[in-house]
């Protein structure tokens, strides 16, 4: 009978101890955790969370400091507005009655979540173009043409702009293994009676999109992050280069053309860019036939076929790469701070152009 009083009493032990261990780490995690939300913006290393029916999204009227552990930039505090759209401050508006709206559609290197606003392209051109048009930056990591086809039916177009600019990278042509292409998005699509896409469901756990929500998570990962710097110094990060032997077909050149078709209908004028090619751009190659083979000239060529006003960016990319500039990280994929100015410059001129021309058609 003691025997088995010792046994029940060791284990009522051990089962308040490992209770109590439990309740202080969890305690510890809370702790943690609402520090760190009292300290200031979220620390996040993606700027998105899942969305219903987009996929993912920015948070509406939101701040967050982003950074990739262990990256190549300081980690950036970002801001976005009510509609999600990244903007220079939690206070700017939308527009202030200028008489053009310009909408700018795309992925990451639209977003530029790597550089601060004034650095960004689409920050460039806001303050260039301020008092004749407003530019807004809807880019959100990871979108693609079905995607942004979706944002600009749920968000985009309730604020009528009167040009839509959206920016293209090869992976948004991928095959459906690439999990950030049209083909994959698919996959998780929501269809209505016709077979219509309605929506895009992210496919993650109840976990998962908590701990997507955790200050505390971006901080772990970023100190793991640096132990395992410190552990491998191979550097044997690939440089994100996608291969410009992505053909150009559907679906993403049917989400592509019906962005278009629905852009037009409401009276905007719809213009395309794709940036061009990391990998040759980083080896230094200047020749322009070997560039007239990239991903980008071939979107070019398409586009034309397809009616589609484009605006070439590779003519100031091969000026720059004879003159020895970097116009990207060098182990993230996404464009440095000169890379902005370099396609700010060549849209500048471009979108200048565009704008008066479009003012003598107005009525």
């Amino acid at each position: 009978m003691k025997a088995a009083s010792s046994r029940l009493s060791r284990g009522k032990l051990v089962g308040f101890t490992l209770a109590a261990l439990g309740l202080a780490c969890g305690g510890a995690i809370l702790l943690g955790e609402v520090g760190l939300r009292l300290w200031g913006p979220r620390r996040a290393h993606g700027t998105t969370l899942s969305h219903p029916t987009l996929h993912h999204a920015h948070v509406a009227s939101s701040s967050l400091k982003f950074g990739i552990p262990g990256g190549e930039f300081e980690p950036i505090l970002m801001h976005f507005d009510e509609d999600g759209a990244r903007v220079p401050d939690s206070q700017t508006a939308k527009d202030e009655g200028e008489p053009f709206r310009l909408a700018i559609l795309g992925d990451s290197f639209v977003e530029a979540a790597q550089v601060e606003w004034e650095i960004s392209f689409v920050g460039r051109l806001a303050e260039d173009l301020e008092g004749k048009v407003a530019v807004r930056n809807f880019g959100v990591s990871s979108y693609s043409p079905l995607l942004s086809l979706l944002q600009w039916r749920q968000v985009v177009k309730r604020w009528r702009p009167t040009h839509v600019l959206y920016v293209s990278y090869d992976n948004d042509f991928g095959d459906a293994e690439d999990e950030f292409s049209d083909a994959s998005y698919l996959k998780n699509a929501i269809l209505n009676e016709a077979g219509e896409v309605q929506g895009v469901r992210e496919e993650h756990g109840w976990v998962r999109r908590l701990a997507d929500r955790s200050y505390l998570r971006w901080e772990v990962m970023k100190g793991w992050a640096a132990l395992k710097t410190k552990m491998d110094r191979r550097g044997e990060t690939k440089n994100g280069a996608v291969s410009d032997l992505i053909e150009i077909g559907p679906p993403s050149s049917e989400n592509l053309l019906a962005l278009r078709r629905e852009v037009e209908k409401t009276g905007a004028r719809f213009l395309h860019t794709a940036i061009p090619s990391k990998e040759l751009q980083m080896r230094g190659e200047a020749d322009p036939e070997v560039w007239a083979k990239s991903f980008a000239a071939r979107l070019e060529g398409w586009s034309g076929e397809q009616g589609l006003t484009f605006l070439n960016l590779n003519s100031e990319f091969i000026e720059a790469t004879g003159e020895g500039k970097k116009l990207f990280f060098e182990k993230d994929i996404h464009l440095n701070s000169e890379g902005h100015r370099v396609v700010f410059e060549s849209l500048r001129s471009v979108l200048e152009d565009e704008f008066e021309t479009f003012a003598g058609l107005r009525p």
